[in-house]
């Protein structure tokens, strides 16, 4: 006989389903990403098993919201739609890609705006002026 589920175990489950469907992940993906398989994805949305912590770092990497998986509250509330869009895309890319859109989006962020520094300035190398 199973034990008695907890109700913030649950909660967590409905939670947990509902990120995997806003990230737009089928329960094999999402198991996948989490270094788990399908049944054991499952079983964490219906509430019957708890997830490990590696898989918890897994999900946040692929944008998952720790924040509302455990709180219910959004992480980011104050982010636009958009925003979160962007920011959930960054997340599924590797560190170099990451650096690249960081080059790339302070530049552009430069053109526009170009009084005010947005990041860090570049490291001029030997023999540059």
């Amino acid at each position: 006989m199973l034990p008695q589920k907890s109700g913030n175990i649950v909660e967590f489950g409905v939670r947990l389903r509902e990120e995997r469907e806003r990230l737009g992940l089928n329960q094999t993906e999402m198991g996948e990403a989490g270094g788990v398989n399908r049944s054991s994805q499952s079983l964490y949305e219906r509430g019957v098993s708890a997830c490990s912590i590696d898989y918890l770092f897994m999900a946040r990497r692929i944008g998952a919201d720790l924040e509302y998986l455990f709180t219910g509250i959004r992480g980011g509330a104050d982010l636009s739609e958009r925003e979160g869009e962007l920011l959930a895309a960054f997340r599924l890319l590797g560190d170099g890609d990451q650096e690249a859109v960081i080059r790339v989006t302070n530049g552009l962020a430069g053109l526009a705006m170009p009084s005010r520094q947005v990041h860090s300035p570049r490291r001029k190398f030997r023999g540059e002026t």
